[in-house]
């Protein structure tokens, strides 16, 4: 099969596409080409990559003549957070694709009053990156039910591995928290440490988006939830840290307004601990036969022994 993926050299994209690959599809990679994949390999040899930026593409026509040049029969599209975004693509693949699998957000929920949360729950988005995804998915959605355009939507929780800096207990990436936490100290447990991360390994995303394009007939006009089989509170994050450093750093616990006021504002902080995410995944399960390989400790360990690997965050 001939599959484009738009976004395909970041750490979802580099599963996907050695996944493509080890499945014998021909894939065209397409990306801003100002880095190296972050996923190494020599399945990169059987790949044609293509460098675009895809604002500028979008608005020369550019991306427009190289869907009609590769004619795909499938299109995952990882990296569109624009409405407008969304909508050229239709008009370029609508009666031309078999299957388009766009990749949004688990923050589409909100602060969600369902916990774990289906993928019917409408909630409330909380920023503007959430809410662009929302209407995204809406506009999709609403392309498949009145012309059954074949779409698919894929919703990660919180992406979690080796390059990336995970989501701490204090709910932000700031990799000093973790410096603070090895050496000892005392760190700040906001809002006591009750919310929810739903952190996810990259290939357990990349591996929903591989059953959706196996499971077409099944998957198409679906969105599905891609998590870790079961979230963590903040305070378990932090016992598991504490745990895997070998460290005996002790935790202040404290509410939200009272972490603001001794540590500043925060929105990230914030906005995390307010949507609290922990999604059901019951649904590409019994749909698509989704098992995560990662437990959230699992991604979550990867993520911080290589930061003490690459020196990001001292030694290991």
């Amino acid at each position: 099969m001939n599959v484009l993926v738009i976004g395909g050299t970041g750490h979802t994209g580099g599963f996907l596409v050695r996944g493509l690959v080890a499945r014998g599809h021909h894939v065209v990679c397409v990306s801003r080409g100002r880095t190296e994949p972050y996923l190494a390999g020599e399945f990169w040899q059987e790949v044609e990559r293509v460098t675009l930026d895809r604002q500028e593409a979008e608005t020369d026509g550019r991306l427009a003549n190289l869907l009609a040049d590769v004619q795909p029969v499938a299109v995952v599209d990882i990296v569109c957070y624009r409405p407008e975004s969304a909508e050229l693509l239709f008009e370029s693949l609508a009666g031309k694709v078999q299957h388009l699998v766009h990749v949004g957000t688990a923050w589409v929920h909100g602060d969600a009053e369902v916990v774990p949360t289906p993928e019917s729950y409408r909630g409330v988005p909380l920023n503007d990156y959430a809410r662009e995804k929302l209407a995204i998915q809406d506009y999709y959605l609403a392309r498949f039910t009145e012309e059954r355009f074949p779409v698919t939507i894929v919703n990660p929780a919180q992406i979690t591995g080796a390059g990336k800096k995970c989501i701490t207990p204090e709910g932000d990436n700031d990799v000093g928290y973790l410096e603070q936490m090895r050496a000892g100290k005392e760190v700040p447990l906001p809002e006591y440490g009750r919310p929810l991360v739903q952190h996810v390994h990259p290939s357990d995303v990349a591996r929903v988006m591989l059953l959706a394009l196996e499971n077409t007939g099944t998957a198409i006009g679906q969105v599905y939830n891609a998590g870790s089989a079961h979230a963590m509170t903040y305070r378990g994050l932090f016992n598991f840290l504490r745990a895997h450093f070998g460290s005996d750093c002790k935790a202040r616990l404290m509410s939200l307004e009272e972490y603001q006021t001794a540590f500043g504002p925060n929105e990230t902080v914030t906005q995390h601990m307010i949507q609290s995410t922990c999604v059901d995944i019951r649904k590409a399960a019994d749909h698509l036969g989704y098992r995560p390989a990662y437990t959230a400790r699992q991604a979550v360990a990867e993520a911080v022994d290589d930061l003490m690997k690459r020196k990001v965050m001292g030694k290991i």
